[in-house]
């Protein structure tokens, strides 16, 4: 027997992190050689759950995240959509790259 769901138990999160990674990840600004702006998240998608085990609780998640964006590098506009794959709790995540990418381009 599970008594208390204190061996195993797991509840899926994913409506709840989504609203929440909407909520933070809106409107974001990362400054470069001029500026790039995360405007809204499009879409969440993957899973995000809690699990307990024996009293523990642990957090896993793997999700990949839309995002609208626009902005201007060394006088040169855009915006589009980027997707962030693999979005998950065993990675750190840089958006420097984003900024020299888009000055590429």
């Amino acid at each position: 027997k599970n008594v208390g769901n204190w061996h195993w138990s797991e509840k899926n999160m994913l409506n709840e992190g989504t609203s929440r990674i909407m909520e933070v990840l809106k409107d974001i600004e990362i400054p470069c050689d001029g500026s790039v702006r995360f405007g809204s998240v499009s879409t969440v998608t993957g899973d995000m759950n809690v699990m307990n085990r024996k009293g523990a609780l642990k957090f896993l998640y793997d999700v990949t995240i839309t995002m609208e964006w626009s902005g201007e590098v060394d006088e040169v506009k855009g915006s589009g959509t980027v997707e962030v794959i693999d979005v998950d709790n065993s990675n750190e995540y840089q958006v420097e790259g984003f900024c020299l990418l888009f000055s590429i381009v």
